[in-house]
């Protein structure tokens, strides 16, 4: 369920306890939380609990609600020279390289319908990625179209492209102080090229030179999603911790609240423990595709 409270989307999810957030919370600044908690309580909004995170450029826990440290993806910037030179590892730096000389174009667009369609074709290349279901594979282009027009405004699509064949794409949206990588997704097919490792010194030239304080690329990820972990970390991706905030709405909210609902039981968990559940994820994913194009 979506609605539009006091200018701002929001999205509710769940099923038995629902649970109401910002869309695009990260980059859309929330200054007087208090304020859309009443506006909530006064629509009526079917929904028992309100999260919020705060900043990661403003860390330090300052509202009175039961609170959880998220995890976030950051890379502090300067100059693109800076994290070239002294951040990024051996590895992507001659990835870089390897991909400017395998003949990958790195172009600046806007949304059009030929992009649009060029991103449907990366999405549908493979019902899998790393493991996990792709949600985006096979939508229809008004679906795909309408999901990346979020935000034209402060936003900047980076692509590459291989003999005018789109092999991936990446979409940086701006707040005041940080780029957050919001789209990020290249070719199963052309990953001998480095593509990835090109758009993302792109964007990092972009935010540099627009004075961005941070990139944000997502959440961290855990013991299940270890390859993207590595890349953050080779790109000079440091783990952040940012307070994210769980208001109550309805009684059913106080109770779950009460009981500890919004503590992570998977940020509690051993790394093994969660790089087996990754494994036996991915097996099934894969037996569910096998099946389905038998």
């Amino acid at each position: 369920m979506e609605c539009v409270i006091d200018g701002k989307e929001v999205v509710v999810t769940g099923r038995f306890l629902k649970t109401a957030r910002l869309r695009s919370e990260a980059h859309v600044p929330l200054e007087d939380p208090l304020r859309l908690v009443e506006q909530m309580k006064g629509a009526r909004l079917r929904a028992d609990i309100f999260t919020f995170v705060q900043s990661v450029t403003d860390r330090a826990p300052k509202h009175p609600f039961p609170v959880q440290l998220d995890q976030m993806a950051v890379l502090p910037l300067t100059t693109y020279d800076d994290w070239y030179t002294k951040k990024l590892y051996n590895k992507p730096r001659n990835m870089v390289r390897k991909a400017l000389k395998s003949g990958v174009e790195i172009r600046l667009e806007d949304l059009s319908e030929p992009l649009v369609q060029g991103i449907k074709a990366i999405y549908d290349e493979s019902p899998i990625i790393q493991g996990k279901r792709n949600y985006h594979y096979m939508e229809d282009l008004e679906t795909v179209k309408k999901a990346h027009s979020r935000y034209l405004d402060r936003s900047q699509f980076i692509t590459a492209y291989y003999s005018d064949q789109l092999v991936g794409f990446a979409k940086v949206t701006f707040s005041a102080e940080c780029g957050f990588l919001i789209n990020f997704a290249s070719m199963i097919s052309h990953r001998d090229k480095a593509v990835s490792s090109a758009l993302l010194a792109k964007v990092v030239e972009i935010c540099a030179d627009r004075k961005s304080r941070c990139l944000v690329y997502g959440v961290w990820g855990s013991g299940g999603t270890r390859g993207l972990v590595e890349f953050k970390v080779a790109n000079g991706f440091e783990c952040v911790e940012v307070p994210r905030y769980y208001v109550p709405l309805t009684w059913l909210g106080s109770i779950a609240l009460k009981a500890g609902v919004h503590q992570s039981v998977v940020r509690k968990m051993p790394a093994w423990s969660l790089e087996a559940a990754a494994k036996m994820r991915k097996g099934w994913n894969m037996f569910r595709v096998r099946r389905a194009q038998a």
